[in-house]
């Protein structure tokens, strides 16, 4: 499936096929990270299958996703002097100047750091430039080689890495973090491919703990590709 046929059948996704459970909705990991000045709050977003490494994420796409107060997103990567991209090739480790762990990428079950360079993460077009701090409403992102999967071994698979200054969760607020989108995967090349829908809300931690609340309304469908 090249990249012309894969962004027109996630569209064609919206309405079609029948209900199917394979994909069972987002989930996230909050952790804190600390570079030696600043406190980090990060979120790594994962999507959910009721299988074992059977289904392979082709893309993410419709999205709405960030933070209750606007700001949006920390990157600290190749782009930076043009605001960050959220491509995670441009993610590289480079001591004392450029740090995955404080950088927000989205990725389709690669890697980033010395493992940037091979990512195969793209970006549609409803991302623009792909770069600053906020993902603008309805972008997606996805394999550019579908023909090499990105199998969700372990029943999940890592779609996003998404960091902000901790100051500005410290406060009683609900629904700081929000991540709505729908799915595209299949059981890999040449099989019929699958559609769903999912969302996640962190709430901010009580003090010295994480708080991680995945709200559902998971619908998933299937078609022939």
């Amino acid at each position: 499936m090249n990249k012309a046929s894969l962004i027109a059948s996630a569209a064609a996704a919206t309405l079609a096929g029948a209900a199917f459970a394979d994909f069972t909705g987002f989930s996230g990991v909050a952790s804190q990270y600390n570079d030696g000045i600043t406190n980090w709050q990060v979120i790594d977003m994962y999507a959910n299958f009721n299988t074992d490494g059977t289904e392979a994420v082709l893309n993410v796409y419709n999205a709405e996703i960030g933070t209750s107060d606007g700001l949006g997103f920390n990157h600290n990567d190749l782009a930076d002097a043009q605001g960050g991209s959220w491509k995670p090739s441009f993610s590289f480790e480079v001591p004392g100047v450029y740090d995955p762990m404080r950088d927000s990428y989205v990725d389709i079950g690669y890697g980033v750091g010395a493992a940037a360079a091979l990512n195969q993460t793209a970006l549609d077009p409803n991302f623009g430039t792909g770069l600053g701090a906020n993902i603008p409403s309805g972008a997606g992102w996805f394999n550019l080689t579908p023909d090499n999967p990105r199998y969700a071994n372990g029943g999940s698979l890592h779609i996003g890495h998404f960091v902000w200054d901790s100051s500005r969760s410290d406060g009683n607020e609900l629904n700081f973090f929000t991540f709505t989108a729908d799915i595209g995967y299949n059981e890999g090349p040449g099989s019929e491919v699958s559609f769903g829908s999912g969302s996640y809300t962190w709430d901010i931690p009580a003090p010295g703990a994480l708080a991680l609340l995945g709200l559902g309304g998971i619908v998933a469908r299937r078609r022939r590709a």
